[in-house]
């Protein structure tokens, strides 16, 4: 039970990261063009 906890947790972690990194590659992208 606590395996499946960790790989859920860490699983969202990275997920949090992707969006975080897109949303920072928006960002500047918006930026740039702008």
């Amino acid at each position: 039970m606590y395996a499946l906890h960790t790989y859920v947790h860490n699983s969202f972690t990275c997920a949090y990261d992707f969006i975080r990194l897109y949303a920072f590659i928006r960002i500047l992208d918006y930026i740039v063009l702008s």
